[in-house]
């Protein structure tokens, strides 16, 4: 790597590619009938499939990093790479 370039193979994701903005945007409705962000629903959703709140957040983390990998391995599939 000379002069400090990223090589155009790499997905980089940095800030600017985060996806995490409409999980706290959008609203639907919870297990309970409540109206409640994305994130909020998710989390409800995965308590009541008796999950412990440590997991089910675990379990939300894990899904949102593999919908970004998938994202950002299709822009690659694709050789779109975004100018950051």
């Amino acid at each position: 790597m000379s002069g400090g370039r990223w090589p155009e193979e790499w997905p980089v994701a940095g800030d600017q590619l985060m996806i995490y903005g409409p999980g706290y945007s959008f609203t639907s409705k919870g297990p309970n009938g409540a109206v409640m962000n994305w994130h909020e629903a998710a989390q409800a959703y995965l308590e009541s499939a008796r999950l412990r709140a440590a997991n089910a957040s675990l379990v939300y983390s894990l899904a949102a990093v593999g919908f970004a990998l998938v994202l950002l391995w299709l822009l690659w599939r694709k050789r779109i790479f975004p100018k950051v």
